[in-house]
């Protein structure tokens, strides 16, 4: 677990790795060492004991950032302590912070809540202040202050990670988790961050149970929450809609929108076999024109595309689009670069692996092989679809990214660059080894991967004409409950007043 554990900064202005027990924070461009902690001699001075036991660290996590600023602190996870550290290195005099959870809880991650912008100088800490610790088994999640020293909430069996509310400075954050109640549905708690602390302004209970994760969205301008599921039914989808605080009545909270779309199933097809339903569904918020959101709900059946368009202006489905996806002419990867002609893509198992919006493009990735980017365009309230491009990658896809219009697709062995014209794309990065992580800052991408002389990391011009890496690096061998008090984080709960 501490090796090949190496990040790269919100800003992309430093590299954190962990190399023989020891933290390195590097400069990108100039590949200097900025700091370097032992946090074998950390950890032993922090507990007074010297322990029979190498730590083993899971988990290294840079902050959240305002748009502009440097990151200036790293979180660590210690697993077989279980022991979270934040680093400040602005300051070689600050001293760690450490947070320290029940050895029966155990540390399984944790994450940083996004600062508001613009903020105010208020406490000793910059950017990224409260943080979520996550406990193994999802027993519970804990909210901390870095300017506090006790727990600000304690939320009991959490279902999904941190939920940022777009278009509102970071100011609102939710999370979805189910209750100690047994058969009771999960609630969704609304956060207001106010800077150094959270404050819960509302809690909404589904109006029933799930037994799986579902997804959860925020709509572009941050009007609309969208809770998704197609896990719960065999054959569809189960889509929830809440605005903010929900449909008031009385003591209980209702959804704008409760659906439940049931295909076919299993059917018998013209030749006597059996033909299974649609399964797998994904959903996506788009934004087509000033003030008109919709949900695209996308699925494959036997070579065709359909998408459903869930208007929010008329709470129900607008229109229905079906696309051939047979006999495609489009770019396929080869040895010595891309080359237009028909792509044959499989005529069953189409499995959607990725899938990013951008205005109004829609990118899928099936198969982690082919991407499709598709056009919508509205013109006098008529929604309408467009397959615009259409590329075969010879290695995996693992990520799509939209750089000054373009899209990037990272497979496992380069970074490709496909223009908004549709012209042909190009290999910006390629790599012998495999890419792990890549951020994207101005003009270049920062990239980590792992070779076989092990970890390694790049800086990519995003403007060069041909793969040309700036600088390259080898890192390797070289419910709610309030007021807990700990000292620095230990758990010793102080009395309650009365």
């Amino acid at each position: 677990m501490n090796s090949n554990l190496i990040t790269i900064s919100e800003c992309c202005k430093y590299i954190a790795r962990i190399n023989n027990n020891v933290l390195e924070i590097i400069e990108a461009i100039s590949s200097t060492i900025h700091r370097s902690y032992d946090l074998q001699a950390i950890i032993a001075n922090y507990l007074q004991i010297k322990s029979r036991y190498a730590p083993v660290f899971t988990q290294l996590q840079w902050e959240k950032v305002i748009p502009g600023s440097e990151s200036a602190k790293i979180g660590i996870v210690v697993d077989n302590i279980p022991l979270l550290i934040v680093f400040d290195f602005r300051n070689t005099e600050t001293e760690p912070i450490f947070i320290r959870e029940p050895r029966q809880d155990g540390i399984e991650s944790f994450e940083w809540i996004p600062p508001v912008s613009p903020e105010k100088e208020i406490g000793a800490y910059t950017n990224s202040r409260q943080l979520i610790v996550y406990s193994k088994l999802s027993l519970n999640a804990k909210v901390y202050s870095l300017d506090c020293t006790h727990v600000l909430f304690t939320i009991y069996k959490p279902i999904t990670s941190l939920i940022i509310r777009p278009q509102h400075d970071n100011r609102f954050w939710s999370i979805f988790a189910n209750t100690l109640e047994y058969n009771v549905p999960p609630v969704l708690y609304h956060f207001y961050n106010e800077g150094s602390v959270s404050v819960l302004i509302k809690h909404i209970r589904l109006p029933q149970g799930m037994d799986t994760t579902p997804s959860i969205e925020w709509s572009p301008s941050g009007t609309w929450l969208q809770i998704f599921n197609d896990t719960e039914h065999m054959f569809g989808y189960h889509l929830i809609v809440y605005s903010l605080l929900g449909q008031i009545d009385g003591n209980k909270t209702y959804p704008l929108i409760d659906v439940e779309c049931m295909t076919d199933g299993v059917t018998t097809s013209e030749d006597g076999g059996v033909v299974l339903g649609i399964s797998h569904f994904e959903s996506n918020w788009l934004r087509l024109g000033s003030n008109k959101e919709v949900i695209a709900m996308t699925s494959v059946e036997e070579n065709c595309l359909e998408i459903q368009f869930v208007s929010m202006n008329l709470l129900r489905i607008e229109k229905v689009v079906k696309l051939k996806l047979e006999d495609k002419q489009g770019w396929r990867q080869i040895s010595s670069g891309f080359t237009f002609r028909s792509v044959v893509v499989p005529e069953d198992n189409w499995v959607v692996t990725q899938s990013l919006v951008d205005k109004q493009n829609l990118y899928f990735c099936f198969n982690r092989s082919y991407v499709l980017h598709f056009k919508i365009d509205i013109f006098h309230e008529e929604i309408t679809v467009r397959l615009h491009s259409l590329i075969e990658t010879m290695s995996k896809v693992t990520e799509l990214e939209v750089w000054n219009g373009h899209l990037l697709v990272s497979t496992e062995e380069e970074i490709i660059m496909a223009k908004d014209d549709a012209s042909r794309p190009k290999t910006v990065f390629k790599t012998r080894g495999t890419i792990k992580l890549f951020k994207l800052s101005d003009n270049t991408a920062v990239v980590t991967l792992n070779t076989t002389q092990g970890a390694s990391w790049q800086v990519v011009s995003l403007q060069d004409t041909k793969p040309s890496p700036i600088k390259r690096k080898h890192l390797g061998n070289t419910s709610i409950t309030l007021d807990e008090v700990t000292d620095t984080f230990v758990n010793k709960k102080r009395n309650k007043t009365k």
